[in-house]
């Protein structure tokens, strides 16, 4: 999922980068100033002398981009300067160009940088004298303005002699600039190679990234090799020198070398992956590529005692290979529909064409122009994009065979999930945290805050009596069937059926279960509805609910456990639901419940009695919800309601003349409601054995 994330995020940068590129590339390489007239001279022997200038046989060349590719001993070239349209400033034979009231007139630049030896002579006053000698065989500080490319600054506008000694190609794109022009190219010519160079950064950075999170080695093959080819382009275009090893002559005429093989090695290991070449499927090719890496690892470490010129041969050979072992291994991939190989094959040709086209011109094949020039960096810029467009469809295309697998799983795990949810509910696993039963461990427990309801069938014994076992079960499914739904609407769940009773949790509001108990009565009047109509006696059901902290957890032994809620607040709840019965009403809520509501006042409801259950020193409110009951019950109970609390007081503070006056009073005006009536029996108590001193009005319970 990271590399998923990772490579959409780059790409918008990535496809942004190199159309910046593309518009800067003429915009940056094309070169500046004047072109001066350039006359050669070829000095394999490399014996020419100064004094022997004027009797060469200079031949003119076509354009002041010169390029001779390799050539053996000593190249001379004779340039005659033009005129800049202003006042010319001639130097007197003695003067240095480093002296420090120097002012050049004008600049002469060698926009190429691979050149070992370079002299720059100029005639004046009848005498040659030579003003500058430089070149990668002297330490960077000796270039003069210490600038990335040649730039020999000129108080005279008189001829200007050079001799260039390379082990490479030589190439001598000469140009005649103003102090002006110097500046305006170089800021050019660095925010071209900037951006390409942050192309090239930012794929490296997001080749790391994925490896570090995902840890295949695809990723970082592509990032090496993406830096590889980044100081490539440094080294090429003269970056490494000042930046790097300035003072490191040595280093800095053989990195250029050194830096190829691990490349192509790099590159033939990111295709392997890539492309899918394994030893066990692609044997041929995978041999192929593998012994061509060998073959340059060999090569490479073989130039410490080979020649230049003969590692370079051989080492262009083991280049030559690789390139087309990749073109041939990358078409068969596409001929096998392998939808990889299309990025692959199409960036690794673009990126030869290109190249080649460099190539060429380093060996005097093709001209010296903006094109050739700069074809290596957009052949490269776009196999970098192309290959990571390839990563991200791969990572796509993995992404979305894993998400189909995930789907078959997610939905076969669904299925199960679905099965053990209906014996152990989802909610009680998110209560304990965990994601699935199979997390679920003998001794697993936590706390948590809950409103527990009871629910029970009121003398399900005498129906069930009459009805066979088939018949019982269908009965009870018939009315848990409607309350199930009930208590999953209201973010509960049902976590015991205890025979014809239920325990409910709500790990959310009170207000979810008391909801709940009130939809129960609804449903249960439209229950009972049927089967009057089916001539069989209603079904009554009592409720207690209770607001408390309890233990979740699992009980049992290895082979068989189940789990459950442990706490007195529990057992409340199921007294509670006892004392329905006791006083005639269908849903009783403890004081701890009504004071968890947000709104008390929503509801209709009334004080019942204080109890204190057996073995308990507490007492605890008992609360009739009266919402949810039948129309001829609720009126009376709601119109006595005042009365009844009043009558209470009067109970409570001993005044049972007073009471007893009330409570009959509501018996009169609510013949149903049993709790007058049982206060009038403890009146009745009272006044043949008062009560002692230490009463409290709170009745204990008798009974669990």
């Amino acid at each position: 999922m990271v590399a998923a994330e990772i490579l959409p995020t780059g790409r918008h940068c990535c496809g942004l980068l190199p159309l910046l590129l593309i518009f800067l590339g003429p915009l940056a390489c094309s070169y500046p100033g004047q072109e001066p007239t350039v006359y050669s001279f070829k000095d394999p022997q490399s014996r020419v002398q100064t004094e022997d200038l004027n009797k060469l046989a200079w031949k003119k060349e076509q354009s002041a981009s010169v390029n001779f590719g390799q050539q053996p001993g000593r190249v001379w070239f004779k340039v005659l300067l033009q005129q800049p349209g202003s006042s010319v400033f001639r130097a007197d034979s003695g003067e240095t160009p480093w002296h420090d009231s120097f002012e050049p007139e004008i600049y002469l630049q060698f926009d190429y940088p691979q050149l070992d030896r370079i002299r720059v002579y100029q005639e004046i006053e009848g005498k040659v004298n030579l003003l500058f000698e430089t070149g990668d065989d002297f330490r960077f500080e000796h270039r003069p303005g210490h600038n990335v490319q040649y730039l020999f600054p000129l108080r005279s506008l008189s001829e200007v002699y050079i001799a260039v000694e390379t082990i490479g190609p030589t190439i001598v794109p000469i140009r005649q600039l103003s102090e002006q022009e110097v500046h305006d190219y170089s800021m050019r010519k660095f925010l071209f190679i900037g951006v390409y160079v942050g192309l090239a950064f930012l794929l490296f950075l997001t080749g790391l990234a994925l490896f570090t999170f995902s840890r295949e080695l695809i990723y970082l093959y592509y990032g090496l090799y993406i830096l590889t080819s980044l100081l490539f382009v440094f080294m090429m275009e003269g970056l490494s020198y000042p930046f790097f090893w300035p003072d490191w002559i040595s280093w800095n005429n053989i990195s250029l070398p050194a830096l190829g093989p691990p490349g192509f090695i790099l590159v033939g290991q990111f295709a392997k992956e890539y492309l899918e070449i394994v030893s066990g499927r692609s044997v041929y090719r995978y041999r192929l590529i593998t012994g061509i890496q060998i073959a340059i690892f060999i090569v490479w470490f073989s130039g410490l005692i080979l020649p230049y010129y003969t590692y370079s041969r051989i080492i262009n050979v083991a280049y030559y290979l690789m390139s087309i072992a990749l073109v041939i291994v990358s078409v068969r991939a596409a001929m096998e529909r392998n939808r990889n190989a299309y990025f692959f094959l199409t960036g690794w040709s673009v990126f030869l064409f290109l190249s080649s086209v460099t190539t060429t011109r380093y060996l005097g094949i093709t001209p010296e122009n903006i094109f050739t020039r700069n074809a290596i960096f957009f052949g490269s810029a776009f196999e970098f994009v192309t290959f990571a467009a390839g990563l991200a469809y791969r990572v796509h295309a993995m992404r979305r065979d894993r998400e189909e697998e995930r789907q078959l799983a997610l939905e076969k795990q669904r299925a199960l999930t679905n099965s053990y949810a209906r014996f152990v509910p989802a909610d009680f696993l998110g209560l304990m945290q965990k994601r699935s039963i199979e997390d679920l461990e003998l001794g697993d427990a936590t706390e948590a805050r809950l409103t527990v309801m009871f629910a029970d069938i009121r003398s399900f014994t005498s129906i069930s009596e009459s009805l066979n076992p088939e018949d019982n079960f269908r009965f009870l499914n018939q009315l848990l069937a409607t309350v199930g739904p009930v208590v999953r609407d209201k973010g509960g769940f049902i976590d015991k059926y205890i025979g014809d009773s239920i325990m409910a949790l709500f790990p959310g509001r009170p207000e979810d279960a008391i909801d709940s108990g009130i939809e129960f009565k609804r449903r249960l009047l439209e229950f009972n509805r049927i089967r009057r109509g089916r001539n069989q006696p209603p079904i009554h059901i009592g409720i207690g609910i209770n607001t408390c902290d309890v233990m979740l957890g699992t009980i049992g032994e290895s082979e068989r456990m189940d789990g459950t809620v442990i706490g007195d607040g529990v057992n409340l709840a199921s007294r509670l639901e006892s004392l329905t019965r006791r006083y005639g009403i269908t849903m009783a809520i403890s004081e701890h419940c009504l004071m968890s509501l947000e709104d008390p006042g929503r509801y209709n409801y009334r004080l019942i009695d204080r109890v204190r259950a057996k073995g308990k020193e507490e007492s605890v409110s008992v609360i009739e919800i009266l919402d949810g009951d039948p129309e001829e019950e609720l009126e009376p109970r709601l119109l006595t309601r005042g009365l009844l609390e009043k009558a209470m007081n009067d109970y409570l503070d001993r005044r049972f003349d007073a009471a007893s006056d009330r409570f009959e009073r509501v018996l009169e005006l609510c013949p149903d409601d049993a709790v007058p009536s049982i206060y009038l029996s403890r009146i009745e108590e009272f006044r043949n054995r008062p009560p002692g001193p230490e009463w409290d009005g709170v009745i204990s319970m008798e009974s669990k």
